[in-house]
């Protein structure tokens, strides 16, 4: 997330989303405000903009925050604990590990920044951000 505008984050957040539920439709159950709802519909709605907006932000802050790790982890474990209240399991930071790559892939790709190498160091990248994550939920 070069910028981190509302409108970047909004944006970005929108597309992970959209990758997670068409590669894993089953996903949408996960949560409340997708449950039996017409996605065209939800995306417009403000808790729907403001989750993943949110999504996107912690993400964004990880990323930039993770040459100082030990400022970071608390701030993931405390995520992760506060994901036991939703019935996240260890299987969905998969899910969204692949439509977080999936959504850079689309985002980088044009611009030729997609390689290998960029895959891999992204790989590794949402690998901290989800044992931290897991970490602070007790599930690793």
């Amino acid at each position: 997330v070069p910028e981190s505008s509302d409108a970047n984050l909004e944006a970005v957040g929108g597309l992970l989303f959209e990758n997670l539920f068409k590669m894993y439709p089953e996903s949408k159950e996960l949560f409340p405000f997708m449950r039996g709802q017409d996605p065209a519909k939800v995306t417009s709605k403000p808790m729907y903009k403001n989750h993943v907006k949110g999504v996107a932000k912690y993400v964004n802050d990880a990323v930039m925050g993770l040459g100082s790790l030990e400022d970071v982890a608390p701030v993931l474990e405390s995520l992760g604990r506060r994901h036991n209240n939703y019935g996240t399991q260890a299987v969905h930071y998969d899910l969204v590990g692949n439509a977080f790559l999936a959504t850079l892939e689309q985002a980088l790709g044009p611009k030729g920044l997609w390689t290998p190498e960029a895959k891999e160091s992204w790989t590794q990248v949402w690998g901290i951000v989800a044992s931290t994550m897991k970490k602070g939920q007790g599930i690793e």
